[in-house]
């Protein structure tokens, strides 16, 4: 939980890091590359990569969001706007 503090007679909470955004890209089995944009709960980001650096299929929603995704490269720009859309629970 975060931290409450008083000053100039306001309530501060200093809310830890919850979410953190990840972007993966692959190329499948037939060649066609996909993307992935995600929002990995920073509780699991460890597990999370451990399963990336693993050879086991996961399913990714057991560690994150998909809030973006498609095939071939990403659209220019995306990124920022997802940083901005999503800034408030980053």
């Amino acid at each position: 939980m975060g931290v409450v503090t008083r000053q100039q007679g306001y309530n501060t909470k200093l809310v830890p890091v919850k979410n953190l955004l990840y972007a993966l890209s692959y190329a499948s089995g037939n060649s066609e590359r996909i993307y992935y944009f995600l929002l990995v709960d920073s509780e699991k980001e460890g597990a999370f990569r451990e399963a990336l650096d693993g050879t086991a299929p996961f399913n990714i929603k057991d560690y994150a969001t998909v809030i973006a995704s498609g095939y071939g490269d990403p659209p220019e720009g995306l990124k920022e706007q997802l940083l901005v859309k999503y800034n408030a629970i980053l």
